[in-house]
């Protein structure tokens, strides 16, 4: 009988990001977006439970994704009254997938 087998490695990444939002409700409206670069880093560990079904695993990731610019999202009020913060990007993100993987070839 077989046992389990698994693995661990890291994972590093660079994605594009792109917001958009829609202001309204003032004297103007306004439709902003950005689109931004970001980095990620992390782990991959892939467990496959059954080793006599060949080529099913669990796959498990955990990554950090840290921003290169970090725009900010603001609504515009008429002087003097300065604008209004309503989102900007982390400074650092978190992001975890849990899923199946399958291998058909």
């Amino acid at each position: 009988m077989k046992t389990a087998t698994g693995s661990l490695g890291p994972v590093f990444g660079v994605e594009l990001d792109h917001v958009e939002a829609t202001g309204f409700g003032g004297n103007t409206s306004f439709d902003p977006d950005a689109t931004f670069l970001a980095g990620s880093g992390g782990a991959l560990a892939v467990w496959s439970p059954f080793t006599q079904v060949r080529g099913f695993s669990l796959r498990l990731s955990m990554e950090a994704v840290l921003p290169f610019v970090r725009p900010e999202f603001v609504v515009r009020e008429p002087a003097p009254t300065s604008d209004t913060y309503v989102h900007r990007a982390a400074i650092v993100a978190g992001r975890a997938a849990l899923g199946v993987e399958m291998i058909f070839f």
